[in-house]
C-alpha cells in the first residue's frame, strides 16, 4: 500500500513528467520511484529512434544493470519487441503490458522475450511512454520475473501517466485520482 507522503511524492513526479517530457527529467528519480512504489526488480527507460539509427536504455538499480548491459540488451532486442513496434509506430502514449500485444506464451519462447528474460531476469512488461517525436519512442518499462502485475499496480500507473491527468483552472496542480 503507498503511504501519503509516498502519494504525495508521486504526485510531484507526474506533474514533472507533464512539464518536462522532452528534457530535464531526471530519468533516475523518477525510475527509482516508480520502481519502489510497485516493489519492482528493475525499471529501465529506453529511448529508439530507428530513422536515426537512436536505441539506448538505463535500467535502476545502477548497481545491478548498467547503462552498457541495458544498452545493449535494448539494441538487441528493440526491433522485435512487441511493445517497442506498437509505440514506434502509432505514436500511442497509452501505458500498456506486454500481454496487451502478444499472448505470455509467444512472448516467452520470442527472441526478444528469451534474451530479455536470461539477460536481466524479466518477463513481465509495463509500459510507461512519454512524448517522442514521430517514428521514435520514449518509455519507461517497468518490469518483473514471473510475477504478473496487479490491476492495482495497472490502474496505479494509469493514474500517474501524465496522459491521464486532469488539470484544475483555480491552482493549475493536478487534481488527485480518485
Amino acid at each position: 500500500m503507498i503511504t501519503p507522503a509516498r502519494y504525495t511524492e508521486l504526485l510531484g513526479l507526474a506533474g514533472q513528467l507533464c512539464r518536462s517530457a522532452e528534457a530535464g527529467v531526471d530519468l533516475g528519480t523518477i525510475a527509482e520511484l516508480l520502481r519502489t512504489s510497485l516493489e519492482l526488480p528493475i525499471c529501465v527507460f529506453s529511448e529508439v529512434d530507428f530513422a536515426k539509427g537512436l536505441t539506448i536504455g538505463y535500467g535502476w538499480p545502477e548497481t545491478v544493470f548498467t547503462d552498457d548491459l541495458m544498452t545493449e540488451a535494448t539494441t538487441r532486442n528493440a526491433r522485435g519487441h512487441p511493445l517497442v513496434r506498437h509505440y514506434v509506430l502509432s505514436g500511442d502514449l497509452t501505458p500498456l503490458e506486454i500481454t496487451d500485444t502478444v499472448s505470455m506464451r509467444q512472448w516467452r519462447s520470442s527472441r526478444e522475450g528469451s534474451d530479455l528474460y536470461e539477460t536481466v531476469g524479466v518477463l513481465h512488461h509495463l509500459a510507461v511512454p512519454l512524448t517522442a517525436p514521430a517514428g521514435a519512442m520514449r518509455s519507461f518499462a517497468l518490469s518483473r520475473g514471473r510475477e504478473r502485475f496487479t490491476a492495482q499496480d495497472r490502474a496505479f500507473v494509469e493514474r500517474l501517466h501524465p496522459c491521464s491527468w486532469r488539470w484544475t483552472s483555480s491552482t493549475g496542480a493536478p487534481s488527485p485520482p480518485t
